[in-house]
């Protein structure tokens, strides 16, 4: 007797059970191992399902592909591409296709980047892990093209709470390129055992960067499976089932078309109310498909999630040609935005500088769900979405406010209870769809109608108030005698801004003139016919008067005595106009003055004039002088001299000495030998004057001092003179 679960597939021989053997829908789905039990537990192993261009990267979906990692920081920017292969026939094994993983650019070697596989689960998601059985042996294969990098797989077991508890790495493609049949390309795998504690596996293609330009990696028939405990050659790959069938139960999204034998599937296995509108393509079924009087009215969707039914009234024959029952649409069926929705006193407005959407109080007058007229009171209300659309809208089940909110208009829509009344795009687009703008008359608000926001030529003579164009609204050089008509300008006096410019014109007198005021109103500047000004009946000119009133220039000349100080300039006189006798002054105060080669301003003498001069005296001994260098950059005259005793002679070959100037900041001034003659009589040295003059360049201001070195035998009896002047720059 064979009891239930007691008989194994292991007990049983190979061919041992025949199709005869087994009796009519005695195995039932339940029984089957198709997916899951499969040899290769991997999906989508040859690539062959997908589009050509999708990128995972980019959010489209790679089927078999889970997820990605790279601990490159900036693998953005080197245009990743995960997809099917994209690069041409050559990397894809014949009758194959392959998953190509590339990027542009250089990245650095040694980093990594990862691609997890995924499988179809029972309950139509999908996984990277994998249920494995715990001590038993698996093989790990894939064939790859490797371009400019390496190429590997690894396996990560996991224990029963999802904790990794181990990684086994396959060999590695180290830049190996393959093509034509799958026999052709490079296989990198590995024989692993799981972990005792293992019950999950996941399965991740590598690629290794090794510093050059472009890696791509070309992936196809990868194999994930239990191995034979001695097995030493890698099973031959066959693609994963793509149908995971495990109890009555076939994975949702696992079953492909190609699957499926044309022809078979017929009207009695499709469920009742299964197929939609989205599933049938468009221009498939035509009337020769459809059997008559198989479609009715519950069938055909008119909108709303109503049925043509819902359009019937008590006579089910009152549907065509647009005929509807009278009375048969009762209000409450209709959306609240289709009842004639409407607004009083309700007014929107935007404030750009705020980015705020303000609106007034109002009514919104509607039709309740029982055709009651109402009007439902709102108050005042404001709203800033700062730089993004915000929207404000009305709801039926709460009449008496006014709501708002940012980029929400998909909410709005979709709720038939709702009604959409303005948006404001947070500058100055505002756009009302019930109630008012404040926008027309006295009701513009201040500051939300800008330059860009009025057509070209709107804006005509007949639209500005009188007195409103001032000198200030004109451009420069744009009035022009042909924009003035004849006549427009004949008034005698002509007043700019006020009484402070006038133009007047006196025809009949065949004069005119041009003056201003100051602020206290006293005459100060008169060009033109001056004379009735002046007290000369004929005079023309340009006429100033001082605030009191004082004539400064007529037309006869400059008034002396009304030159203010300090009114006329250095560049305002020609070179060589002012002699001595038009100049009679008892002080002469200047900034700067050049007499001949001497020039004086008011911190230094230039062209080597002397500004200052210090000197020292000695009885033979050493001589210090300080001096104090007031600007950058000044020459320093030093003269010394030196008187030795012509008295006693000295013997030829006496140690006579010299003279040597120093300054305190470092530099050897001076150096010069002491003067002196022999006499041949009695072959005696006898001292003479000596003298030196030299200038020096002292290039920071500051107090220096100078010394003068006299080692001359004779000092002691002589004079020793130093002087030292500051020159100009």
């Amino acid at each position: 007797m064979i009891t239930a679960d007691w008989l194994t597939a292991g007990q049983i021989s190979t061919g041992a059970i025949k199709a005869d053997q087994i009796a009519g829908g005695a195995i039932s789905a339940d029984k089957i191992g198709v997916g899951l039990n499969s040899t290769n537990l991997l999906y989508n192993t040859d690539f062959k399902a997908g589009v050509v261009g999708d990128n995972f990267i980019a959010g489209k979906t790679v089927p078999g592909i889970h997820s990605n990692f790279s601990n490159i920081g900036d693998l953005n920017n080197h245009a990743p591409y995960i997809g099917l292969n994209q690069s041409g026939g050559t990397w894809q094994p014949i009758g194959m296709q392959s998953l190509q993983v590339s990027c542009v650019g250089s990245p650095p070697a040694g980093y990594l980047w990862d691609v997890a596989v995924s499988i179809p689960t029972q309950v139509g998601t999908w996984d990277s892990r994998m249920p494995v059985v715990g001590g038993k042996r698996y093989e790990l294969t894939g064939y790859v093209s490797a371009h400019r990098s390496k190429a590997y797989m690894y396996v990560t077991w996991f224990d029963g709470a999802g904790t990794v508890i181990a990684t086994s790495l396959t060999s590695a493609n180290d830049r190996v390129m393959s093509s034509g049949g799958l026999k052709d390309w490079t296989r990198v795998g590995c024989f692993a055992t799981a972990p005792a504690a293992a019950c999950l596996a996941s399965v991740t293609l590598r690629m290794e960067f090794t510093g050059e330009d472009g890696p791509y990696n070309f992936w196809s028939g990868l194999y994930f499976g239990q191995a034979k405990p001695n097995q030493a050659e890698y099973s031959d790959w066959a693609p994963g089932s793509s149908t995971v069938i495990w109890g009555d139960t076939i994975a949702t999204g696992t079953m492909n078309a190609n699957k499926i034998t044309a022809g078979t599937i017929t009207a009695d296995r499709i469920a009742g109310g299964t197929i939609t509108g989205d599933k049938i393509a468009g221009s498939t079924i035509t009337g020769s498909n459809i059997q008559g009087n198989s479609i009715y009215a519950d069938k055909i969707q008119v909108g709303g999630g109503q049925s043509l039914t819902s359009w019937m009234g008590s006579d089910t024959t009152k549907i065509n040609g647009g005929a509807i029952e009278a009375n048969s649409i009762s209000v409450n069926s209709l959306k609240v935005g289709l009842r004639g929705v409407r607004t009083v006193g309700l007014d929107f407005s935007v404030d750009k500088n705020t980015r705020t959407i303000s609106w007034t109080a109002g009514f919104i007058l509607w039709i309740d769900d029982a055709g009651n007229n109402v009007a439902s009171q709102v108050p005042a209300g404001t709203a800033n979405g700062g730089a993004t659309f915000v929207y404000v809208w009305w709801n039926k089940f709460a009449p008496n406010q006014l709501n708002a909110a940012a980029n929400n208009w998909a909410d709005i829509f979709a709720d038939k209870n709702t009604v959409l009344l303005a948006s404001y795009d947070g500058y100055a687009g505002l756009n009302v769809l019930l109630g008012g703008t404040i926008i027309d008359g006295t009701r513009i608000n201040t500051g939300t109608i800008t330059a860009n926001q009025i057509a070209a030529n709107a804006i005509q003579s007949n639209h500005i108030a009188a007195n409103q164009i001032t000198a200030t609204h004109i451009g420069v050089g744009a009035l022009t005698a042909d924009r003035i008509g004849t006549g427009m300008m004949s008034s005698a006096d002509i007043r700019v801004g006020s009484d402070f410019f006038v133009l007047q014109a006196r025809p009949e007198g065949g004069w005119g003139r041009l003056f201003s005021r100051d602020n206290n109103g006293t005459l100060r500047v008169a060009v033109g016919y001056i004379g009735d000004l002046i007290g000369n009946s004929g005079g023309w000119g340009l006429a100033m008067w001082d605030a009191a009133g004082n004539a400064l220039l007529n037309g006869t000349g400059i008034n002396g005595g009304g030159i203010w100080a300090r009114s006329i300039q250095a560049g305002s006189i020609a070179a060589n106009t002012i002699t001595a006798n038009e100049l009679s002054t008892g002080q002469l105060i200047s900034q700067s003055a050049q007499i001949g080669n001497l020039v004086v301003d008011n911190l230094q003498v230039n062209n080597n004039a002397i500004t200052q001069t210090v000197w020292g005296q000695s009885a033979g001994d050493d001589i210090y002088c300080w001096i104090n260098i007031r600007q950058p950059n000044t020459r320093v005259e030093i003269g010394i001299y030196f008187s030795g005793t012509g008295g006693n002679g000295y013997a030829l070959g006496t140690a006579i000495g010299a003279l040597d100037v120093y300054r305190s900041d470092g530099p050897h001034i001076l150096a010069g030998n002491c003067a002196y003659h022999i006499n041949s009589t009695n072959n005696l040295v006898y001292m003479g004057p000596t003298c030196y003059v030299t200038v020096a360049t002292v290039a920071n201001p500051g107090v220096y001092w100078y010394r003068l070195v006299n080692s001359n035998a004779a000092r002691a009896s002589g004079t020793t003179f130093m002087k030292v002047t500051e020159l100009s720059r």
